[in-house]
């Protein structure tokens, strides 16, 4: 539809396939600034991400809606500015020091 759409979901990271998959959710219904008013959020489920890393730097991720009017497909991700790194290690995923965490066990 061409407009920005906030996606929101949440995952535990599983070191032995390098993935991370959850059910996410769209939200709409509420404004900026002033006029915001929490109980305007309204969350529709929108479908599954899995997000797949080969690096601590890249990966990708793979989408599948089952909102009308939204497509399924995949995409390469490639870490690109510091904060991206920061929010990855927040979040459990081990930092670009340490791909050896990431690679599956044999």
């Amino acid at each position: 539809q061409g407009k920005p759409a906030w996606l929101i979901g949440t995952g535990i990271f599983d070191p032995a396939t390098r993935s991370v998959q959850m059910n996410v959710q769209r939200t709409r219904g509420a404004r900026f600034g002033s006029a915001f008013r929490p109980a305007d959020v309204q969350r529709i489920d929108w479908g599954q991400v899995r997000l797949t890393f080969d690096s601590c730097n890249s990966g990708r991720a793979e989408w599948a809606s089952q909102e009308a009017g939204w497509s399924s497909g995949s995409a390469a991700i490639k870490e690109t500015q510091d904060h991206a790194k920061r929010s990855f290690e927040v979040h459990g995923i081990p930092p670009a020091c340490q791909i050896a965490d990431i690679r599956p066990s044999v």
